[in-house]
């Protein structure tokens, strides 16, 4: 759309670097998406609006929504901007009073953080998006668990608290923390792409804030020990959410994820749609509608997905 193709290339050459017959695939792809841009620049004379998006949108899209922004929200209410601006005063509240012994455990849980953020990285690729977001969230959820232990227990047991923050860091760093921003920019089409990824990181820097703003006035009123037990609950709801809504997206293209969300927010629809692409004299050169069906799109990996 840009008109960066060289640039396109280059990067798509860098990725499949080594694969055998990797120029064909890297040309393949690039004609795949220009085909794509062409075909929505055929049926749309212009963008959805804003009020379309966020006040009427399509059934598909509604779901596209609720995954993109559910995700983006989810990263931050399960409590990871509460749980590290405000780390100095959990430590002191699990019974750790030296400032130098804080702060030296800080510099250990960003160190490991990072860590886990490079560890998770092609684990995404090859292991999948929903596999990494449960492990992640499951992980949190028992390092939360440890925490809360260890605050209601009055702070007696200040190595489970270091050992509960260390195991929900490197729980959230590698699943919840890319996979954020990863899943959204996996979902939404072309068409609606900037808008759909404008309104996720919205209501995750809206959430980010909100969540940061209540730590104090939370744990004053329910105690250091009822805010974790607060946030473990949540990461089990966020665990529910993942379970039952996000779709898996690896490997599958942008036309493989709309059909897919088509599929199940209109099945009838979507079905007489592909029956009527089947039975077209020349398919390939079959127009989409995205309200309807994307033909190209193979049928065997949306049929293996799981919402």
């Amino acid at each position: 759309q840009r008109d960066r193709r060289e640039e396109a290339v280059e990067i798509f050459s860098k990725m499949y670097e080594g694969v055998e017959d990797s120029e064909a695939l890297v040309s393949e792809m690039i004609e795949e998406i220009n085909r794509s841009i062409e075909e929505e620049r055929a049926n749309y004379t212009k963008r959805p609006s804003w009020r379309m998006v966020l006040l009427t949108p399509p059934p598909y899209l509604q779901r596209m929504l609720i995954v993109g922004v559910g995700v983006a929200f989810m990263q931050q209410v399960t409590g990871i901007d509460g749980v590290q601006y405000y780390m100095s005063f959990l430590l002191e509240a699990s019974g750790i009073q030296s400032r130098t012994a804080r702060f030296g455990y800080m510099v250990l849980f960003g160190l490991l953080k990072t860590g886990a953020v490079v560890w998770s990285a092609p684990r995404l690729d090859s292991w999948g998006r929903r596999p990494m977001l449960m492990s992640s969230l499951s992980v949190m959820t028992v390092g939360l668990t440890l925490v809360s232990i260890n605050l209601y227990a009055n702070s007696t047991i200040p190595a489970l608290a270091i050992v509960g923050v260390i195991i929900y860091y490197v729980g959230f760093s590698v699943g919840m923390g890319p996979a954020c921003w990863l899943i959204p920019s996996e979902i939404f089409p072309n068409i609606v792409r900037a808008k759909g990824m404008a309104i996720s990181t919205v209501i995750n820097r809206l959430a980010a804030t909100v969540v940061s703003s209540t730590v104090l006035s939370l744990s004053s009123g329910l105690t250091w020990g009822g805010y974790y037990t607060l946030l473990t609950l949540i990461n089990i709801f966020a665990i529910v959410f993942v379970y039952y809504i996000v779709p898996e997206t690896k490997g599958k293209t942008l036309e493989d994820m709309l059909a897919f969300f088509q599929s199940i927010a209109q099945p009838e629809r979507y079905n007489k749609a592909r029956s009527d692409s089947d039975s077209a004299p020349d398919s390939s050169s079959h127009k989409y509608d995205m309200t309807a069906i994307v033909p190209q799109a193979d049928e065997n990996n949306i049929n293996q997905q799981h919402l």
